[in-house]
């Protein structure tokens, strides 16, 4: 297509005339059905450079959506077990202070309170790596985007 044009181009420069009506007219012909091709190819890449950021955006949206949920269970359990933990202890200091207690009431309400204390600190560490894991996607979404 270049060379049709340097070779129209070459051919008006060197004729001694003025151009001639119908071979601009010709050039301007040309010119307008290749107009329509490169429009297309225009909207076809434009469209192409907008709709995969948007994928990446919905697919991280998606993504975090997920990842938030979890991180929303592991809150509701790690406060079920911190309330739980906070009866097992409330449970110990009553049966403490009975006069009535013996050891082996003292013994296992100690043991329910440390298996309620190890529930706690499993769903601590658990409500962490969720968090932490949501907070590395939005990252590794950041550094991602800056690339492109």
């Amino acid at each position: 297509e270049e060379e049709e044009e340097n070779d129209d181009y070459k051919d008006q420069s060197s004729s001694s005339s003025s151009f001639s009506l119908g071979g601009l007219l010709a050039k301007v012909a040309r010119c307008c059905d290749r107009m329509p091709v490169i429009l297309a190819q225009t909207v076809d890449m434009s469209i192409e450079n907008f709709a995969e950021p948007l994928k990446d955006y919905i697919s991280l949206s998606s993504s975090m959506k997920k990842i938030l949920l979890n991180r929303e269970r592991a809150l509701d359990t790690h406060q079920i077990a911190l309330s739980i933990q906070s009866k097992k202890k409330a449970s110990l200091n009553a049966i403490k202070a009975a006069s009535t207690a013996d050891k082996r009431s003292i013994e296992a309400a100690t043991a329910a309170l440390k298996n309620a204390q190890n529930n706690v600190d499993e769903t601590q560490q658990e409500l962490k790596e969720i968090t932490r894991s949501a907070l590395n996607e939005k990252n590794r979404f950041k550094v991602e985007k800056q690339k492109v």
